[in-house]
Formats: structure tokens, sequence, C-alpha cells
């Protein structure tokens, strides 16, 4: 019998694949023009176009990384995530005191 643990993980490998599959319907040159488009770019800086579902797409100035993909539900959720653990290590270090 499997345990909770056990089906969380196997439901969570088949989203991803199906994530993954998704992102392949897309070809390298409609990935490249979205990222060229001036209109997926708010302000200058912030990446924003629903009909791209990369959770980070490359910055404008590709050599500089990635950003967010504004418009991306899970790209936000990412971010939040990523925010929490830092909260969550600094909050932490500051209960255990360690210097």
């Amino acid at each position: 019998m499997l345990g909770g643990a056990h089906v969380d993980a196997m439901l969570l490998g088949i989203r991803a694949q199906a994530y993954i599959r998704s992102m392949s319907n897309f070809t390298e040159e409609q990935k490249e023009a979205w990222h060229k488009d001036p209109a997926n770019w708010r302000l200058g800086v912030f990446y924003y176009n629903p009909e791209d579902p990369r959770l980070l797409p490359p910055k404008r100035v590709k050599l500089l990384g990635w950003t967010i993909n504004w418009a991306n539900q899970r790209s936000i959720q990412l971010l939040l995530g990523v925010i929490i653990v830092i909260l969550g290590i600094y909050r932490l270090v500051e209960y255990f005191g360690v210097e």
C-alpha cells in the first residue's frame, strides 16, 4: 500500500510531465518572438505575457539571467515560495542565535 507522501510525489511528477509537454508545444521562434515583442514588457522591465507558460523567461538582456512572467500565476507562486523560505531561514537563524 502506498503512503500519502508517495501518492503526492507521483501526482507531482505527473503534473510536472504535463507542464513540460505543454512547454514543448511552442517553438523556439515563438518564444523568441514573445521575448522581442515590446507589448510583453511593462515599463520596459516587467515581462507580462499570458500566452507564455514559462515560469522564468529570459530577461530583456538575456545575459543578465531570468525574470518572472507576471502574467503566469505559477511564476508569482514561485516568487512567494522563495520569499517565504528566505524569511523562514532568517527567523530560524534569529531564533537560534547563529552568528
